[in-house]
């Protein structure tokens, strides 16, 4: 016999369930009160249109109708009003509200096997001197000694097949341990590359250190070659002024040889001329 599946959360009766299980029962109500009352309202309206005539005693077919129709409408109207109140009630605590199992029929809970049933009042004669009723009940020594040995037939097979599930259940335990040993191999070996990308990432780190360095060193070298050639410009500018003024002085000196040479002549000019003025004529 096929287990019957269990509605989840059927047997914690969890407030989810609940709540689904009402909203189900609200919205089927919500949809029988709105199609009577949508019944009855068309059977109206179409009944103060249509009028019948009034003086027919018998009930024709269509205002037969129209008693069946309005009947119906209210019948879905009070179904309706009778799941809103159910949908009311499943949502008030009631504590256990799961199903139970079936006492008399303990076959739910033997996981779909199908125990023959035990009623041992069969084997209580009632009739302590003369149990007649066990008469149904007889086997013979031959026919014990084969069911026993049916039994124990069968008793040894189902040996066998435990023993071989029980050597799959090891097998699979073993492919475990082995995926599981492959896992920490691989493992392994991932963090041993990433071991040698940072060994290779600190090689990369020292080579750009270095060749900072050299472009510190570089920079410096510049700097010695700038401040260098700024001396010599120093030193240039330096000797350019010794050399200016050099010329300057020599151009003095030779301005004022010039004015003591002219100076002279004029004194020996001036003197001549005063010794030829007191001479006598």
């Amino acid at each position: 016999m096929p287990r019957k599946k269990a509605e989840p959360g059927s047997l914690t009766g969890s407030k989810r369930v609940k709540e689904t299980t009402a909203k189900k029962a609200t919205t089927k109500a919500k949809k029988a009160i709105e199609a009577g009352g949508n019944l009855i309202k068309d059977t109206v309206a179409k009944t103060v249109a249509n009028p019948p005539s009034l003086p027919t005693i018998s009930i024709s077919a269509p205002k037969q109708n129209i008693v069946n129709n309005v009947t119906s409408g209210i019948a879905k109207v009070k179904q309706g009003i009778t799941d809103v109140s159910q949908a009311r009630q499943a949502l008030e605590p009631k504590g256990f509200d799961g199903e139970y199992s079936k006492l008399d029929n303990p076959k739910e809970v033997f996981g779909g096997l199908d125990i023959p049933e035990f009623d041992g009042q069969k084997f209580i004669p009632s009739d302590l001197i003369n149990p007649s009723n066990l008469e149904e009940f007889q086997l013979t020594e031959k026919e014990e000694q084969k069911a026993l040995a049916t039994y124990a037939g069968a008793g040894r097979y189902l040996n066998v097949l435990k023993a071989g599930y029980n050597h799959i259940q090891k097998v699979g335990e073993v492919n475990q341990s082995v995926q599981k040993a492959y896992q920490s191999v691989i493992k392994g070996s991932t963090e041993e590359i990433k071991t040698q990308e940072t060994i290779v990432n600190y090689d990369i780190a020292r080579i750009n250190l270095e060749t900072t360095i050299e472009k510190r060193d570089e920079a410096i070298e510049k700097l010695n070659q700038q401040q260098v050639k700024t001396l010599a410009a120093v030193n240039e500018t330096n000797q350019l002024i010794q050399l200016v003024e050099a010329k300057e002085n020599k151009r003095e000196a030779q301005i004022q040889k010039t004015i003591s040479e002219t100076e002279q002549i004029t004194s020996k000019y001036l003197l001549a001329e005063s010794v030829s003025v007191i001479a006598p004529q």
